[in-house]
Parts: structure tokens; C-alpha cells; sequence
């Protein structure tokens, strides 16, 4: 079992992050972490999990979480205005047999102190999402799903603004 959710920010905007992941006892699991901050306009973080023992026989059972809040004075002050997450979850599979990995696009709402999390299961787990813009950037989660891996490219840019009077 795989799971890979990587971010690009190639906004004007900086991003502090937070990250965890759960994975079942006794299963070897390489575990990669993306660091805390996300600089503007160059910033590349990967959260990466990994399970290599027995994935023939048994696996999954995992899950990730990235959070991000845009932040000002290098990453001093940040802002729950704008926020987004990403959560993976890959359920338990024995000889290959169970539900395939899913994700959740996650962003707090006005006056929440915590994240609101839209599903992203079912039919459409590989179809894009899109957060909606947040002042000056934007945020495109574009997954690749298979039934033993997840992989989620998430790049932010600016917000492109219309030309007066188009």
C-alpha cells in the first residue's frame, strides 16, 4: 500500500503546515514527512507512507493528514482565512481484497475552529478538486488512484484576476 500527497506552491504566498499519520502495528511502514513551511512560489513538501512487509498478504489500514493556513513574516503569523487540507485514509486489505484508498479536500469555514472535511469517496476519488479561491491564491488536488496507492499532486498559484471590462 502506497500513499504519496505532494505539495507545489507556486503562488505569492507563503503556507505553514501541520502533518500526522496513523498505520497499523506490526506492518513496516516507511514513513515520510513534509517539512512545516511552504515558501512562496518555490515550495515543494511531500508527505509519503509506505508499507513493505507482507503487502502480499495484508496492508493498508493507514491514514495522512496535511493541513495548511497562509502565513506573513516567514511563517510568524498565519491565518485560518484560506486553509486547506488533504486526508487519506486506505482501509485494511487481505490478499489484495477490500476498499481501495480515498481522500478528503478539507478547509475550515468562517467561525470553525476546526477543519470541515468534503469527502472525496466513491465514483469520483480521481476526479480533481478545487478549493475555492481564498483572497490571492487558488488550490488544485489532482489524484492518480489505484486499488494499493493513492498519489495527490496539490498545487496552489495565484488567483488570476479578469481584465477590467472583459
Amino acid at each position: 500500500m502506497s500513499i504519496k500527497v505532494s505539495f507545489i506552491n507556486l503562488s505569492s504566498i507563503d503556507f505553514t503546515g501541520k502533518h500526522k499519520t496513523l498505520a497499523e502495528e506490526g506492518l513496516k511502514t516507511d514513513i515520510t514527512y513534509p517539512g512545516d513551511f511552504l515558501a512562496a512560489r518555490t515550495g515543494h513538501q511531500t508527505m509519503e507512507i509506505d508499507q513493505e512487509v507482507l503487502s502480499w498478504y495484508v496492508d493498508g489500514n493507514m491514514e495522512t493528514w496535511s493541513t495548511w493556513m497562509p502565513t506573513t513574516d516567514g511563517g510568524k503569523t498565519f491565518s485560518t482565512e484560506g486553509a486547506f487540507g488533504v486526508k487519506t485514509e486506505s482501509p485494511l486489505q487481505f490478499l489484495s481484497i477490500g476498499k481501495a484508498p480515498y481522500w478528503y479536500a478539507g478547509h475550515i469555514k468562517s467561525g470553525h475552529n476546526g477543519y470541515t472535511w468534503d469527502i472525496r469517496d466513491g465514483h469520483d476519488k480521481a476526479t480533481p478538486y478545487t478549493w475555492a479561491p481564498a483572497g490571492k491564491f487558488t488550490v488544485l488536488a489532482t489524484p492518480v488512484c489505484h486499488h494499493k496507492s493513492i498519489d495527490i499532486a496539490v498545487t496552489i498559484t495565484d488567483l488570476v484576476k479578469p481584465m477590467p471590462g472583459v
